[in-house]
């Protein structure tokens, strides 16, 4: 007689597709090499993202997967920051770091109170992948930046094409995230309400991004 065959743990959000998520999560092994080896974020997060969705899912190994994001995004968003402006190369990573560090406790909180079941690396995990996919498109970004602050007279407009850059890292980072979110919360143990809550996190961590821009004087053309 035939094993029984375990059914997959998720499906993705092209379900109708018939396309269903690897259920094989990232072992622990892989995610402290990654650690060790932030060159492979690009694989982690973007070309591999069925087994990081499992993996989040599942809460396998997590806070592996949340001190690689960490490490990749602020080693990734380093050479936007230095052809942005050179003496404050930290301000890219800061922004993308500061924005989660600042919006992460809400969704953590207000998840437990409406029941989405998230645990504190599961949250870190999905607020993380916006910013470590962002940085991972301002490294793909930044020779393209170099190019229009050199070949580009007005200053002002090439910050402005700067800005435009970032912005589009920063949306490509919350785009990847909700497609996370929308397939973890697939699983029968997330019971609340966590794609609307997410939507709603997601214009607050979009807001606090263009706060936090400010503050850093990321926008200005001196």
């Amino acid at each position: 007689m035939n094993a029984p065959v375990a059914p997959k743990l998720i499906r993705s959000a092209d379900e109708s597709a018939g396309a269903v998520i690897d259920g094989t999560a990232h072992s622990a092994d892989e995610l402290r090499e990654a650690v060790t080896r932030p060159h492979e974020l690009l694989q982690l997060v973007l070309t591999q993202r069925e087994r990081l969705f499992t993996s989040v899912a599942r809460a396998s190994n997590l806070w592996w997967l949340v001190g690689a994001m960490l490490l990749g995004t602020a080693l990734y968003a380093v050479p936007f920051g230095v052809v942005l402006d050179g003496l404050h190369f930290w301000k890219v990573p800061a922004l993308l770091l500061g924005s989660v560090a600042i919006c992460a406790p809400s969704l953590h909180v207000v998840g437990a109170f409406v029941g989405t079941r998230l645990s504190l690396p599961q949250t870190l995990s999905l607020s993380l992948l916006i910013c470590s996919v962002a940085s991972l498109f301002t490294f793909g970004f930044f020779p393209i930046m170099w190019f229009l602050g050199a070949t580009v007279g007005d200053g002002a407009t090439a910050r402005a094409l700067a800005g435009l850059l970032l912005s589009v890292s920063v949306l490509a980072g919350v785009a990847h995230s909700l497609r996370s979110q929308h397939a973890v919360g697939r699983l029968r143990e997330f019971r609340g309400p966590l794609t609307p809550l997410f939507l709603l996190w997601t214009v607050l961590f979009l807001f606090i991004t263009w706060r936090l821009a400010l503050v850093l004087d990321l926008g200005s053309s001196t």
